[in-house]
């Protein structure tokens, strides 16, 4: 389900829609499963519950979620046939220029098939989840501008598919991780704007596919590698 509006609410209200088997990239039902107003009633019920939680509708979307339309029809929600949980369907979750609070829901890394997952420009504080490390589908991961806390957990090495790796302008503390030097799929890693100490690791520097290496407004040590574009030729922005 894709919404046009911009959300004034608790991070932890979106988790709503999971709790309930449902989700904010596209909301499948079952429909031939008899139930209130000729749906799945989880699914109507998880619907409302969202629609409570909206302080902000600047264009109104939220006007045709009433009884006289089968929610199937409401603005927004798209229903359709599935096999599988609700949950390990999503794929795109964008959550980014709004005002969310709390930490990010380590639950959602239960959701396996997730390959865009953008929390950026939001309140979200707290640490970076290890169980993320399962997401081995996961393209690109943006929570930058945000006050995310402690340090880089070295478990994001394990994301194999990643391509997009942005956590600028936060309150990240420690060394990078060598484990980093993992993400040999990486073309865009943007680490600034943090409280991140020490050397850069030298793993970093054999990342070939890196177009894009933003490390600055930090509290990092030592120099920089002679043959840095010799090791990384497709670099672009330094």
């Amino acid at each position: 389900m894709r919404m046009r509006l911009l959300c004034l609410i608790h991070f932890q209200a979106i988790l709503l829609l999971f709790n309930v088997k449902s989700t904010l990239a596209v909301l499948s039902s079952i429909t031939d499963t008899p139930s209130y107003f000729g749906g799945n009633e989880t699914d109507y019920q998880a619907l409302l519950a969202f629609k409570t939680m909206i302080t902000h509708d600047p264009r109104n979307v939220l006007s045709s979620w009433n009884d006289s339309l089968h929610f199937c029809q409401w603005e927004g929600v798209t229903c359709g046939h599935c096999t599988k949980p609700y949950v390990q369907r999503l794929q795109v979750l964008r959550l980014i220029n709004n005002s969310f609070q709390g930490e990010i829901p380590a639950n959602l890394s239960h959701c396996s098939n997730l390959k865009y997952f953008e929390v950026g420009n939001n309140n979200l504080s707290g640490s970076i989840p290890m169980e993320f490390a399962s997401l081995s589908k996961l393209v690109e991961f943006y929570a930058h501008k945000n006050y995310l806390t402690r340090g880089i957990p070295p478990s994001i090495g394990n994301l194999s598919s990643l391509h997009y790796l942005s956590l600028t302008y936060n309150v990240l503390e420690g060394q990078i991780p060598n484990a980093l030097g993992q993400l040999r799929s990486i073309e865009f890693l943007a680490l600034g704007g943090n409280k991140l100490s020490g050397l850069i690791p030298s793993s970093l520097y054999n990342l070939s596919s890196m177009t894009t290496f933003s490390l600055g407004i930090n509290e990092l040590s030592g120099s920089l590698p002679i043959d840095l574009f010799v090791t990384l030729p497709n670099l672009q922005r330094l």
